[in-house]
């Protein structure tokens, strides 16, 4: 009998290992995120998935080898029209690392077809595949691949792990500061929160990637491998990607054993600044090649 495989949507799985790197990418800010052009009505949407839709499977025989590095872009997406979140992610298949760039989502860049403008905004005029532009664009890379979360995701991830150890900085109204262990409701309050941070978005990216760190050692735990199943099928209805299954799953298969020690994270250099009093990130567009070079193009990484 050919063994069956979960066929979950599981490129995010990339990130830290068989399930999930998107559970954490959600950021996604309490503030109001400021003034968008008029968007054309049919801009795309995070697709649903029917309650009680069953779980598709694959036949082992359909799992492509993975071969090579694979870079992808994770959006995480709030109100089903901006990104809250914006990561490159790419895995090195020599090295078995995995490379994490945090894109601001108050980034001034080139959205192709409708000016100098927030990269965030990119998803509400034209969805993943103009975040994937705009981004290409504003590194000069050539990403193929997406991965488009929605939020929700993280509570329920959280909570079949049994919480997520942080250290809470104060101002967060809901939490206590301090090292605690957070369920999903409260681990959405402490990525979502924004404007306690000096440096605002800035702020909230680094708290976002060491979320990600405790994230990665809780699922390395033995106690959690047991887990995998339960949180794939809270997943799927929060996925989705243009990576094809069987790729997804053969990368999925290599990294099942990542851990904090491969991963690199690294923030898009950018200073705060207003310009016809709305706030933005002003990349540094001399300082973005080297960036690019360091994270992505480096196969000693």
């Amino acid at each position: 009998m050919k063994k069956k495989i979960i066929a979950v949507i599981a490129v995010f799985s990339i990130l830290i290992g068989v399930v999930a790197g998107a559970y954490v990418f959600l950021g996604g800010g309490t503030d109001s995120p400021g003034p968008v052009s008029e968007k054309p009505e049919d801009s795309p949407k995070m697709d649903d998935k029917q309650e009680g839709e069953d779980t598709p499977e694959v036949e082992a025989d359909d799992v492509e080898e993975a071969k090579g590095d694979i870079t992808f872009l994770l959006m995480g997406v709030d109100d089903g029209e901006r990104t809250d979140t914006l990561m490159v992610c790419k895995y090195f298949e020599k090295t078995g690392k995995v490379a994490v760039l945090s894109v601001p989502r108050d980034t001034r860049t080139l959205i192709p077809g409708y000016g100098l403008d927030k990269i965030n905004h990119a998803h509400a005029y034209g969805g993943a595949d103009l975040s994937l532009a705009s981004i290409n664009n504003l590194l000069d890379m050539d990403i193929e691949y997406h991965v488009r979360v929605d939020y929700k995701i993280v509570e329920e991830v959280v909570d079949v792990l049994g919480g997520i150890e942080v250290d809470v900085p104060s101002g967060i109204e809901g939490l206590e500061p301090g090292v605690q262990t957070l369920d999903g409701g409260q681990a959405e309050l402490f990525l979502r929160h924004r404007k306690g941070y000096y440096n605002q978005d800035l702020g909230r990216i680094k708290a976002q990637q060491e979320f990600i760190k405790s994230l990665v050692s809780k699922m390395a735990e033995t106690r959690n491998i047991v887990k995998i199943s339960s949180m794939i099928k809270s997943s799927l209805n929060h996925v989705e990607t243009n990576v094809p299954l069987s790729t997804a799953l053969g990368y999925a298969l290599k990294l099942r054993g990542l851990d904090i020690s491969e991963l690199q994270m690294e923030t898009l250099p950018g200073t705060p600044g207003m310009i016809n009093g709305i706030s933005y990130i002003i990349v540094d567009q001399e300082e973005i090649p080297g960036v690019v070079e360091r994270l992505f193009l480096n196969s000693d990484i």
